[in-house]
């Protein structure tokens, strides 16, 4: 099956834990933000982050993981929009 992109934030409350997420995160996914990262995954890959991620997490904390469809459009403001970025690396393989 096909990647799929998918948009994943996150708000932590435990620095220790913050640290181990972004971590975790960074190893696997690109990051746009300080607590938001892009992933093109496979449904399988998909349940593996989700399982990883619930294994440093607890119940005061908040993940989301957004599905972007096949073809996402992202419009940034500010001074660190950047246009035409092309994402490459691990769990962004030909994300543009």
């Amino acid at each position: 099956m096909n990647p799929q992109p998918y948009l994943v934030a996150y708000d932590i409350r435990e620095p220790r834990r913050l640290q181990r997420v972004h971590s975790y995160l960074k190893r696997r996914a690109l990051p746009v933000q300080y607590s938001v990262f892009i992933a093109r995954l496979t449904p399988i890959q998909l349940q593996r982050l989700l399982a990883g991620l619930a294994r440093l997490v607890d119940r005061t904390d908040d993940v989301r993981i957004y599905s972007l469809g096949h073809r996402p459009r992202v419009d940034t403001l500010g001074a660190q929009a950047t246009e035409g970025v092309v994402a490459r690396g691990a769990g962004a393989e030909g994300l543009e």
